[in-house]
């Protein structure tokens, strides 16, 4: 690859840097994985840090904010509305920067009928603030949330309003999306080693998709890249991927005749429901946490891990591979009682 990505990396930086907020960190080590696989696959496993981005904002969704941040900023709305789970990982982080930079925010979710607070439903409610409320949506009618979003705009069309759609699986979020294949490359040149294998995990598809495209763009093609469908199935993964290479060619101003690396998609390898978790998760949970020093999330971080452990432990891989660490040990909240009955 030499000279060909190192201006492959230089252009891509060039086109998304004007998009990102830079005092954002968008740097992640990676290190080896030595003891949780060990047996398992004669492999060298490397794990990107991306939870290491920020404290209370899981993983890559911290580089989604890179970009969305200074794109809501520049609009001064009157009020930003922020569709999501009452527990999602995306409406808690987005909330945290929207009450730093003071913007009004109202939070369309999905209806929640627990009086017991935990995990991110006790996070968001810490964060409600005055400039903040809340418009709960009763399960059946969650597949029309974006009708019901449009008829309430309809009627505020004085008013400069944002809607940041699910797991902000917008146009607006690549840039800061396509840090991480950009910084994924820098480690493996720090490192002085290739990777065949990269294993990441997906919710919306929106960082997959990124990352497969940005690394067809940067040249990386020989990779193979697994991705474990937490959410979502092949379809919505295929939809995402098409929909983010219109926002590709948008952003770049090229045609993108690039190939990308090959990609299988893969169920969890157990609790696939999303959402669900069950003794293994758990389980293997605590043995990451004692063997390797890694506090993961269950429900999606240590699943994939677990459906990466499956591919190795089946011989399905060979050559060296890296695991994205997407998640965040914050997502381990509301889990003290199974963790420690």
């Amino acid at each position: 690859m030499g000279n060909t990505a190192s201006e492959a990396s230089a252009k891509l930086w060039q086109i998304i840097s004007p998009f990102l907020d830079l005092n954002f960190k968008l740097h992640s080590r990676m290190h080896p994985m030595n003891n949780w696989l060990k047996g398992e696959t004669d492999q060298q496993i490397f794990i990107k840090r991306e939870d290491e981005l920020s404290a209370g904002i899981t993983g890559s969704k911290y580089r989604k904010f890179a970009s969305l941040m200074p794109w809501i900023q520049s609009y001064q709305p009157d009020e930003v509305w922020i569709a999501g789970g009452n527990h999602s990982n995306h409406v808690v982080g987005l909330m945290q920067l929207l009450n730093e930079f003071n913007i009004p925010y109202r939070l369309w979710l999905l209806e929640d009928h627990q009086s017991h607070r935990t995990g991110n439903r006790l996070l968001l409610d810490l964060l409600m603030n005055n400039q903040a409320s809340i418009e709960w949506i009763h399960r059946s009618d969650w597949p029309d949330l974006k009708r019901i979003i449009e008829a309430h705009q309809a009627e505020k069309r004085d008013q400069q309003l944002l809607y940041i759609p699910e797991g902000g699986a917008m146009k607006e979020a690549l840039p800061g999306l396509l840090t991480q294949p950009l910084n994924l490359t820098k480690n493996l040149e720090d490192w002085n080693i290739h990777v065949d294998h990269i294993f990441t995990d997906s919710g919306t598809g929106i960082t997959s998709a990124a990352l497969l495209w940005g690394l067809g763009f940067l040249g990386y093609h020989q990779v193979h890249v697994h991705i474990t469908l937490i959410a979502g199935d092949q379809s919505q993964f295929e939809n995402q991927l098409q929909q983010l290479k219109i926002a590709m060619i948008h952003l770049t101003g090229e045609t993108l005749d690039v190939d990308l690396p090959v990609y299988s998609l893969h169920q969890p390898a157990t609790a696939p429901s999303f959402g669900s978790i069950n003794k293994t998760v758990l389980s293997a949970l605590k043995s990451i946490a004692r063997e390797e020093g890694i506090l993961m999330d269950p429900v999606y971080t240590v699943k994939h891990l677990l459906t990466v452990k499956n591919i190795l432990t089946n011989r399905a891989t060979q050559g060296n591979a890296m695991i994205l660490y997407n998640g965040g040990a914050l997502g381990m909240m509301g889990f003290q009682d199974r963790l420690w009955p």
